[in-house]
């Protein structure tokens, strides 16, 4: 079974994907501050990050800096969920090795699944 590490801190969005991936046979771990993800990476067998951008405690790219400059982390596929389009913020999270983008604006749990299965 695929371990999901999901860093949101909305409750509503981490309840709708931790159910609908779930169905889909996915394990989730959901943290809602990037520390928790940190100490989730160290402990678990995670196969992918699924990042809010706007995660509170230490910041996403924070968060993505220290993964990506970890031998056993920095090859893990990272799913990205913002609140913005931004252009640069886009490119910064694809400089970080960010293998996707879903806005929240737009936010529909069967589009983060069909990303995920593609992903594996």
């Amino acid at each position: 079974m695929k371990t999901i590490l999901l860093l949101e801190d909305e409750k509503l969005i981490a309840d709708s994907l931790e159910k609908r991936l779930s169905e889909e046979g996915y394990r989730l771990l959901v943290k809602n501050r990037a520390e928790g993800g940190l100490k989730a990476l160290e402990e678990e067998e995670i196969h992918l990050v699924i990042l809010d951008l706007d995660i509170s405690g230490l910041s996403a790219f924070s968060f993505l800096a220290r993964k990506n400059n970890h031998p056993q982390w920095k090859l893990l596929p990272t799913l990205v969920i913002s609140n913005a389009g931004e252009v640069g913020e886009l490119s910064r999270a694809k400089k970080q090795r960010v293998v996707g983008w879903v806005l929240k604006t737009e936010f529909n749990p069967e589009e983060i699944v069909q990303k995920v299965k593609n992903i594996f």
